[in-house]
């Protein structure tokens, strides 16, 4: 409910890229409900735009992999036409401190970029 209620997309994946959970922004802004993208990769919800998931799934493995959050731009096509996102992501981590996935949150950036 809490996600819900937030106006930015707020996501998190699996280490294998696999959408765990999208909130209600990041469905909205993506233009696919929840059936579409939980459960699936950035390649297979993204399959017509493949250059932007490489780009994602490239961030994500990185930061994964380094286990340091960073700020990233991302490009997506979504039904409101081309949008600009700034995503704020960090590795989820386990209780045991393991790198499990990824959490983040976007917000969509392009109009400031256009300035």
């Amino acid at each position: 409910a809490i996600t819900d209620a937030a106006p930015d997309p707020i996501f998190a994946k699996d280490r294998s890229g696999t959408m765990l959970m999208a909130n209600r922004a990041t469905l909205w802004a993506i233009g696919h409900p929840a059936e579409d993208v939980l459960g699936k990769s950035d390649a297979e919800w993204l399959h017509d735009q493949p250059e932007r998931a490489e780009a994602i799934i490239a961030n994500d493995q990185r930061i994964i992999a380094t286990g340091v959050a960073e700020v990233v731009e991302e490009r997506l096509h979504t039904p409101v036409g081309e949008r600009i996102f700034s995503a704020s992501k960090a590795p989820l981590r386990n209780s045991a401190g393991e790198v499990v996935g990824l959490v983040g949150i976007s917000r969509d950036v392009t109009a400031q970029r256009a300035a």
